[in-house]
């Protein structure tokens, strides 16, 4: 890639693997595959897509869906299965084994017609899902306003490449589901493992899944210098410290290693039973790398927080907002209020001091909206100055003013700076009331940021709207 996605774009990736990693095992897989090639179709501002699965001949494949889009006005009928080989230049990505954008379609030399009823192409990309030498998936995206560019790329391809892996989770799952006695063949897929250590001989028996958790593990191997070999050291020293610890109740430990030039996180479980015969019990339990956990959590931070301020994000906002307005719909009377607050003149603020002081300002103002609010209450930045928070009910309009009143009061002032530079701060809120009425959340933020707009006529004032 010669270009890097934007924040905005790295933010609305992380939200779409997220959601594509925590897919219900248990749905069919084409659902997945739609919301996969949906979530490319919209990131890259295209208007027609579609996935194929690539056969293990390597020379045929397979219709799996269209997007959503595409199936609202494509009528073409043909067959599922059909050779590459008669596969116009969109099917280039799976001969080549690499990403192919076609920006002006019609101009391409080899390209070659579409059937009756399939939506015109103008413009194309696609991109493969390589698992070793082997083409598994296809995923095409087209007719973009703009032309097609890296970011673009970058975007198609994480999605492709998640959605698949998604679909070999799918596919593991109902295995497993379908024949019990695959549960321990799981263990190897998951990452888990049994072990047994006897304290008065410090031998391990490790379970046969152990290579699947500890990367170089040998069979023979009847110690913990397997797992010490690949852990950072403080981990190890506390590894060693459990071990040496009173042999009673039950003990967990998340350490962090390094194998194979990567990170790995694992989480060590166990605990004390007596054994027949001797003084000194045994310690049982599990290691499970938790490696895939601890970069979904991470990937969902990223999505849903501001890496500024730690504040929640836009999307976690608009999330929360409709999570709280189909609540609001089962609950009469009980209103919730959205707050935006926008800072006066903050542009001036970085003009005059350089952004590296506006960005600490906005941290300080962070700060303080999250001071104020109390535990019903939720803060998120919305973008550049723009706060919003979320007053929960039940909420009248004097208790709306009530709580804008008190942001007011604790967040403008001046913010001290590390260096004693004193930065005046101002702000404007506009306040709007979900009281049950169907409206979308984008109707209620429009709502709050028309109320801010006149506030700010008002120079720091507060603008209350809804249940008049």
């Amino acid at each position: 890639m010669s270009e890097r996605l934007s924040a905005e774009q790295e933010v609305l990736l992380q939200r779409a693997r997220v959601e594509l990693l925590s897919w219900p095992l248990d749905s069919p897989e084409v659902n997945l595959l739609n919301r996969g090639i949906d979530l490319a179709v919209e990131l890259t501002d295209s208007k027609i897509g579609y996935v194929h699965y690539v056969n293990s001949d390597q020379d045929s494949i397979e219709l799996c869906t269209w997007s959503t889009s595409t199936a609202g006005y494509c009528t073409a009928t043909y067959d599922r299965h059909y050779p590459i080989s008669q596969a116009g230049i969109w099917a280039d990505s799976a001969r080549r084994r690499t990403p192919q954008v076609n920006n002006d379609y019609e101009a391409e030399p080899e390209r070659r017609g579409v059937p009756q009823g399939h939506a015109d192409v103008v413009r194309h990309l696609g991109v493969p899902v390589l698992e070793g030498d082997m083409v598994r998936l296809l995923l095409g995206v087209g007719n973009a306003d703009q032309p097609y560019v890296d970011q673009d790329v970058a975007i198609a391809q994480a999605i492709a490449d998640t959605t698949w892996a998604m679909v070999q989770r799918l596919r593991e799952h109902a295995e497993v589901v379908a024949r019990p006695d695959l549960l321990k063949e799981r263990q190897h897929v998951v990452g888990l493992t049994t072990w047994e250590w006897d304290p008065f001989t410090d031998r391990v028996v490790w379970d046969s899944s152990a290579a699947a958790v500890i990367p170089g593990f040998a069979p023979q191997a009847t110690s913990w210098d397997p797992l010490r070999s690949i852990l950072d050291l403080p981990d190890a020293r506390r590894l060693d410290a459990v071990l040496r610890g009173p042999q009673d109740g039950a003990v967990a430990l998340e350490m962090t290693g390094h194998a194979d030039e990567a990170d790995v996180r694992l989480l060590l479980q166990g605990f004390w039973v007596d054994r027949p015969l001797g003084r000194d019990r045994l310690l049982r339990g599990t290691l499970m790398d938790v490696t895939m956990i601890a970069e979904f959590e991470q990937a969902h931070e990223a999505a849903t927080h501001d890496a500024l301020t730690g504040l929640p994000n836009r999307a976690w906002l608009v999330d929360e907002i409709d999570r709280r307005m189909r609540r609001n719909r089962q609950r009469v009377g009980d209103y919730f209020a959205v707050h935006f607050i926008d800072f006066d003149g903050f542009k001036l603020v970085n003009d005059t001091y350089g952004h590296m002081v506006g960005d600490e300002v906005l941290r300080a103002c962070a700060r303080r909206l999250q001071s104020v609010s109390r535990h019903q209450e939720s803060v998120a930045r919305f973008g550049g100055d723009e706060f919003v928070m979320i007053q929960d009910g039940p909420v009248t309009r004097d208790s709306a003013a009530a709580l804008a009143d008190r942001i007011r009061s604790a967040v403008a002032g001046d913010v001290v700076m590390p260096d004693g530079q004193r930065v005046a701060v101002g702000m404007s809120i506009g306040v709007a009331i979900c009281s049950g009425e169907d409206i979308s959340v984008s109707d209620l933020l429009r709502q709050a940021d028309t109320a801010l707009y006149e506030a700010k006529r008002d120079a720091g004032g507060i603008k209350v709207t809804g249940l008049h």
